[in-house]
């Protein structure tokens, strides 16, 4: 049975630990999914939530690892090999330099073809600091990020308006975090944080200077349960916004994509009290520039990524302990569709970009035997049915993480991977740029 083994509990305010907790750390980039103990020292109302791909926290009282999104390789990783040489010319993924141990990335965003933002985060001896990465077309190099206090900081995801104005979207300790890119300089701008024990901001969509949204979850007192949480930016301040009540015990957050400022997706999943995680429902909420509201999905899984081409031509992909996911919405209601299954074991698909409506990619990563860990995963759409597309670098456990798109010619994912810490690849042809 295919599995992704990942618990979320309750906890004190504590550290949220991307690869591990820092003090079961053993190696920059590793991680881990074990159990954390409630501020109470009891299960979150005893339930336990499938955690998608993006990180999620553990207290600080124990030196026990940390409930993670990252995925846990199921072998020892090895020494990357030698790639196997690559074609020169031809439309092919490729891998990009940008060696950076001890450090991944979880969030990569298209302006142009020579200005690609990506976040994450890099250690600084045991500390996990936030990470930005530009290309400008021509090479990756690390912005200055900033960072608050002295704690470990992280960032999710980023979203652009234009190339002066950039969200990135990440936490600290527990609380939620913004960094706004201003053409210059990246700075912190204040957001709010309605939980009294855990506030997390997961994706963020940027729709124009004075609309921008924010989707994760909060936390309070028993019974703990994880609490759907919007955030939206007017321009001046950022300030939380009701959320449509699902009837279910926990519901989180992961991803939000906006057709126009009165047509915006956001997905996650819902959970009863005390269900096993493979109980875990889709979650699919939508603004119509008024209100939030609930639109019926209908799966047992959870969505990790959506991303839309037009109201009605909607992808949104996930996975569970059992199996991965991808659903369409036609513009009346969502479907699964069978996405293709390379392994037997612990499929996970991470983020998704729509390009159009006959080109969709989306990534993540899955148990191999042959190579005894992860291997990257890449399927895409081609209007009628997904495909499995083979990587084209190294054979060392690799883990993607996003995805995003200049063209259907121009094609950027981001992850990492034991030895080298973050890495990049390339869908396009060298000889036609």
């Amino acid at each position: 049975m295919r599995r992704r083994s990942i618990q979320v509990m309750a906890m004190l305010v504590g550290l949220l630990v991307l690869l591990a907790s820092l003090a079961y750390l053993t190696a920059p980039g590793a991680a881990a999914a074990v159990t954390a103990e409630s501020s109470s020292g009891q299960a979150a109302g005893d339930a336990v939530v499938a955690e998608p791909m993006r990180p999620r926290p553990t207290s600080t009282r124990t030196p026990t690892r940390t409930p993670t999104r990252t995925p846990t390789p199921m072998n020892t990783p090895t020494s990357r090999p030698t790639n196997t040489p690559v074609p020169s010319c031809g439309l092919l993924w490729r891998e990009v330099p940008a060696a950076h141990p001890g450090s991944a990335l979880y969030g990569i965003e298209v302006v142009s073809a020579n200005d690609i933002w990506a976040v994450g985060l890099a250690y600084e001896g045991t500390i996990a600091r936030t990470l930005i990465e530009h290309w400008n077309g021509t090479q990756w190099t690390i912005v200055p990020s900033p960072n608050v206090g002295t704690g470990s900081a992280y960032l999710f995801k980023v979203s652009a308006v234009s190339a002066s104005d950039i969200w990135a979207i990440g936490t600290h300790n527990a609380r939620t975090l913004a960094l706004h890119w201003d053409g210059t300089q990246w700075s912190i701008v204040a957001t709010p944080n309605p939980g009294t024990n855990e506030n997390y901001l997961l994706d963020v969509k940027a729709v124009s200077a004075d609309d921008a949204w924010a989707v994760g979850y909060f936390r309070s007192g028993p019974p703990y349960p994880f609490q759907m949480f919007v955030a939206h930016w007017n321009g001046k301040s950022w300030s939380q916004v009701p959320s449509p009540n699902t009837g279910f015990f926990s519901n989180v957050l992961t991803s939000v994509d906006a057709i126009s400022a009165n047509d915006i997706w956001a997905v996650g999943y819902s959970m009863a009290q005390n269900a096993p995680a493979s109980q875990t429902r889709t979650l699919t909420i939508h603004w119509n520039g008024t209100s939030w509201s609930v639109v019926p999905s209908g799966s047992f899984n959870q969505l990790n990524s959506v991303s839309a081409v037009s109201s009605n031509d909607v992808w949104a992909v996930g996975s569970n302990e059992l199996y991965h996911i991808t659903m369409h919405w036609n513009g009346s209601f969502w479907s699964e569709v069978t996405p293709p299954e390379p392994g037997n074991n612990s499929i996970n698909l991470n983020d998704v970009v729509a390009i159009s409506s006959n080109d969709v990619w989306a990534v993540g990563y899955y148990e191999s035997l042959a190579v005894g860990g992860t291997v990257p995963l890449m399927i895409h759409w081609d209007g009628t049915q997904w495909n499995q597309v083979e990587r084209d670098w190294g054979t060392a456990p690799d883990f993607l993480t996003a995805v995003d798109a200049a063209s259907s010619t121009d094609v950027w994912a981001a992850g990492y991977n034991y030895t080298d810490g973050l890495f990049f690849v390339h869908y396009s042809d060298p000889c036609t740029r």
